[in-house]
Order: C-alpha cells, then sequence, then structure tokens
C-alpha cells in the first residue's frame, strides 16, 4: 500500500522505507480482527490493472492493424506480470492486491481512512495518527439501509448532503 504520510496518519519518524501500515503490523502480531474489511462500506478489494487504456487512436487501416497488434501483446504480457505478481504473493503469503488503506476502529474491527473522515459520528482517538475510529456504534442503523447514489447498493452506512436531504 502506498500512501502519503499525512493521508494515513503515520505520525513516526522513521525511515520511510522503513514504515508498516497498520494491517501489516497486525498481521505480525494480531492484536485486532486480521478479516481487513470496512465496516462501513461494502468495498472489499479493488483491482489494479497492470496496463493503461489505448493512448491514440488512427485512421489509417495499415497502421491501426498494427497498434491492435501492439495492444494485443501488450494486454498479454501484462496479463503474464499480472499472473507471475499474483502467484509470488501467494507464495510469500502476502495480499495478491494492494491493501485498502484502513485504520483499526475502537471495537478492533477496520474503516477505510475516507469513509471514516466522511462519517460525521467518528472521530479518532489519537486524531494524528488517525486511530483507533471510535463512534461506529452510534452510526444510526437507518443509514445502513439506504442506497448508495454511487455504487446502488446499501451495505453500508451512507451519508446524505444536508441540503439535498432536507430538499428531497
Amino acid at each position: 500500500m502506498t500512501v502519503h504520510r499525512n493521508c494515513y496518519g503515520v505520525t513516526d519518524n522513521r525511515i520511510t522505507g522503513k514504515w508498516t501500515c497498520d494491517m501489516c503490523t497486525n498481521d505480525k502480531n494480531p492484536q485486532v480482527s486480521t478479516q481487513y474489511k470496512c465496516v462501513l462500506c461494502p468495498v472489499d478489494v479493488r483491482e489494479h490493472d497492470f496496463v493503461g487504456p489505448p493512448k491514440t487512436v488512427s485512421t489509417h487501416k495499415k497502421k491501426m492493424e498494427k497498434e491492435k497488434e501492439r495492444e494485443r501483446i501488450e494486454r498479454e504480457q501484462a496479463q503474464k506480470t499480472a499472473d507471475y505478481y499474483r502467484k509470488k504473493q501467494e507464495e510469500t503469503h502476502r495480499p495478491v492486491n494492494p491493501r485498502e488503506p484502513l485504520k483499526r476502529t475502537f471495537d478492533n474491527n477496520w474503516v477505510h481512512v475516507t469513509c471514516a473522515v466522511w462519517t460525521p459520528e467518528i472521530k479518532f482517538g489519537k486524531a494524528k495518527a488517525l486511530g483507533p475510529a471510535e463512534g461506529i456504534s452510534s452510526i444510526p442503523r437507518g443509514r445502513y439501509g439506504e442506497v448508495c447514489h454511487v455504487c446502488n447498493t446499501q451495505t453500508g452506512a451512507c451519508v446524505s448532503c444536508h441540503l439535498c436531504k432536507a430538499s428531497g
């Protein structure tokens, strides 16, 4: 996982290359749940692409065929790279996908930093370190039953715009 120090609450002054995220620290000596899933949202894992979208589209037919072939080769190589990466991660018992930026909750679960920051009931015991997140139980149950207008699911606690909610 790659994060800005301030965005994740890295407060110690250790060498940047020696920093360990909260989940990896917990893996070494489990103190809280090892089920690394946000209690406020349905996002479990984000798949990461190893190749970007095509860059330009050509109108010349011969050039288009060459570009298509090049893109096909790039996709195949990216898939081989992804397969190799996954295999190596599994062999070393590491996460296949980069970990989500989760922080420990007061009741020993996990929450995304962004979910916690955007949920008004959530406070952090240590503000600079962004942890542990407190106040999960104070979120009204009804907020868990609302349908999110971004992902269209009814999983997790939603937040509403004060103005839109009041007028809608």
